[in-house]
């Protein structure tokens, strides 16, 4: 009976131990589960950039690094959020961007990678607001926008 009954607490201990950690069923308990930890180092933190006023682009990152999100409200214009692998905004013409949404007038539209890996930019990161599609940019300083980088 005494068998029984710390196989028991046993049993209870290593379910309430694989909850607490996120290991999953079947896997020894001595498996790590990662818990993200607070810190003030800059170093590990997001950066935010954000225009001050209506604008038509904005640079994030003139280098590589992750884009973990990007918003832009629009007023009257309607529009495309066009996202670069540029250090330097695009010229006015053909353009080939990462990513392009279509915006409509008055909206906010936010994209964002929480709880998946950001997306990784190899040349740098730079947001454009233009009024005529994905592949022909024609800038349109009538958007704010914003981004969150590291």
């Amino acid at each position: 009976m005494f068998r029984f009954l710390l196989a028991a607490l046993f049993a209870l201990a290593t379910a309430d131990a694989r909850a607490q950690t996120g290991c999953p069923a079947g896997v020894s308990i001595a498996c790590v589960a990662t818990v993200a930890t607070p810190t003030a180092s800059s170093a590990s933190a997001i950066t935010t950039a954000a225009t001050p006023a209506l604008a038509a682009s904005l640079v994030l990152k003139a280098s590589a690094g992750n884009l973990y999100g990007a918003t832009v409200t629009t007023g009257s214009t309607p529009g495309f959020l066009l996202i670069t692998n540029t250090t330097t905004v695009p010229a006015d013409g053909a353009v080939t961007p990462f990513y392009c949404g279509q915006v409509p007038a008055n909206t906010t539209f936010s994209l964002s990678y929480a709880g998946r890996p950001p997306s990784f930019y190899s040349v740098g990161i730079t947001l454009v607001f233009s009024t005529t599609g994905c592949f022909i940019k024609t800038a349109s300083p009538t958007a704010y926008l914003s981004g969150d980088v590291q």
